[in-house]
């Protein structure tokens, strides 16, 4: 009865024609070698299908794999939201990375262990730190006494990535991580994810896939590179690729689809007279459309639709119902004031 949202797992499901794309990029980016990290920012609003394209990417990154027996391929994908602290985002990054180096390959314990010392000490960093930014006041003293341990801690950094370096080339290891929905992270998340990927994570043979809505995320780099995110992003993501938005023929072949699907089920059908059709294409033109702009949004639309349908399906028209629903889900605003206007929709009531 109701529609999940939920992103496709393989090309088979695309209905966008996306797969070709996402199956180029995967080949160039799998037989490709890096001497540093590599960084594609996937750029798109909600909804229009980011996490979709990733998944169709990696899809076909395991495939060529399969087939790449000098190399060794890690696929990590990395949630930030499901850390409860900012602060300990980039520690907590390093230890899922070790266990999923650890639990793939006996091979890769020593690479795993060093990640793991490696979060410590980034954990120990910011816990250090942590205290400076809560209560100015006590900045300088803080600073004072705890300046010899960061020297130390700092150091230990970049043995310890100068040694994941190391082993990461000496295992023949190709790392692709995914971290998607950072949008949806807190601003001070969004700035740990990108100082994350620019410095702490930046090791050879890395490819990240970053997908995120592109205002959101400049907007909030911003706030600590004085109205310059747009620069700072462009100096962190070497490949950008806006998601190109669904085409409407496309959305409004499934939207008809799934209302025909629904509408099969009532006792008067009488949905395909021309009249009815003309009045269909009259609302859905002018109103309805402009609310479809993904999937979701069909979704969405069709959740509500359908379970109003199933009470009073046959009792009311069904494009007028469609119509409301559209104004329920789209404008809820509106909707709310609906009753307040009846005497205008309804002549008769109002010219008594």
């Amino acid at each position: 009865m109701f529609e999940q949202d939920l992103p496709i797992t393989s090309a088979e499901q695309d209905i966008f024609n996306r797969k070709e794309f996402a199956q180029s990029l995967a080949k160039a980016l799998i037989q490709s070698k890096y001497e540093s990290s590599f960084v594609i920012g996937l750029y798109g609003s909600w909804g229009s299908g980011k996490t979709s394209f990733v998944n169709m990417c990696i899809e076909h990154i395991k495939t060529i794999s399969l087939n790449n027996s000098h190399e060794k391929l890690v696929i990590f994908p990395f949630n930030p939201w499901l850390c409860s602290d900012s602060n300990q985002l980039a520690s907590q990054f390093f230890i899922e990375l070790g266990n999923t180096l650890q639990s793939q390959n006996h091979n890769f314990t020593s690479a795993a262990n060093l990640l793991f010392d490696y979060a410590e000490v980034i954990g120990n960093i910011y816990s250090i730190f942590e205290p400076i930014t809560k209560t100015i006041t006590k900045a300088v003293s803080w600073v004072k006494k705890f300046y010899s341990i960061y020297q130390k801690e700092k150091k230990t950094i970049q043995n310890l990535k100068k040694d994941i370096t190391s082993e990461l080339k000496k295992q023949n290891i190709k790392l692709v991580i995914t971290i998607d929905d950072i949008d949806r992270l807190s601003e001070q998340e969004i700035i740990a994810v990108f100082q994350l990927v620019k410095a702490l994570g930046d090791f050879p043979n890395t490819i990240y896939f970053l997908s995120f809505d592109y205002e959101i995320v400049t907007n909030a780099l911003n706030k600590i590179h004085e109205n310059k995110g747009k620069e700072y992003l462009e100096k962190i993501v070497q490949v950008s690729i806006p998601m190109p938005k669904a085409k409407s023929i496309d959305l409004e072949r499934i939207f008809n689809s799934k209302l025909e699907s629904l509408l099969s089920e009532q006792e008067k059908n009488n949905f395909h007279e021309q009249d009815v059709k003309f009045r269909w294409y009259e609302i859905y033109e002018g109103g309805i459309k402009s609310y479809i702009n993904s999937i979701r949004d069909i979704n969405r639309f069709m959740n509500t639709f359908s379970l109003i349908f199933q009470q009073i399906g046959n009792e009311t028209d069904f494009i007028d119902l469609v119509g409301i629903t559209c104004l329920q889900v789209f404008e809820p605003n509106l909707y709310n004031i609906l009753p307040q206007l009846k005497g205008i929709f309804f002549y008769k009531n109002y010219i008594r």
